[in-house]
């Protein structure tokens, strides 16, 4: 069984948190960049997973909280990484916080995520 076959099978029919992605303004520039980093191993973006916590873009600055699927994640640097790119390319200095409690869960996924992952609406 894949990665992506467990998260799927780990929802439950509890709400995903509230959508971020939704975003207006500059915040909602940020956020559609950032979807363009995608987990490898479940081929879904971070902001779709729910691994962007929260993004404040002032001044030039955008500070990012985000957090990860598992403390141990293999692809951590490569996801931080590309998310510090994709900020730098659209002009902003990158200021990025790892949160790692409360945990993540596949509650935070986005509907859109779930759909994609095909997995049942929350």
């Amino acid at each position: 069984m894949t990665l992506r076959d467990r998260i799927s099978a780990l929802f439950t029919s509890a709400a995903p948190v509230s959508p971020l992605y939704e975003a207006e303004g500059l915040a909602g520039e940020v956020l559609r960049a950032l979807g363009r980093v995608i987990d490898p191993e479940l081929e879904l973006d971070i902001v779709s997973l729910g691994l962007v916590r929260g993004l404040a873009v002032q001044d030039g600055v955008v500070e990012l909280r985000m957090t990860l699927t598992t403390p141990g994640c293999p692809v951590a640097d490569q996801l931080i990484g590309e998310a510090t790119e994709v900020l730098e390319a659209l002009g902003y200095e990158a200021r990025l916080t790892l949160e790692l409690d409360p945990p993540w869960t596949p509650g935070h996924i986005s509907e859109e995520g779930r759909r994609r992952l095909g997995a049942p609406r929350g």
